[in-house]
């Protein structure tokens, strides 16, 4: 919710067309924002990044 807020809603919406692709929440989440690793993990340590810190892994993502 919080990067979905940070970025007036088009992270969700990125999120939601790589749901119809077949990806998982997770997954989608993980591969927008280039995140490594097993992708629930990384989602789940997104909570204790700062503002700013979501700030620039959204400024990497396309149409974001």
């Amino acid at each position: 919710q919080r990067l979905s807020g940070l970025s007036d809603g088009r992270f969700n919406e990125a999120v939601r067309t790589l749901k119809r692709q077949g990806f998982k929440t997770e997954p989608a989440i993980a591969q927008l924002l280039g995140l490594s690793g097993d992708p629930y993990v990384e989602v789940a340590a997104l909570r204790n990044r700062d503002d700013g810190e979501l700030c620039r892994l959204l400024e990497k993502v396309k149409n974001v």
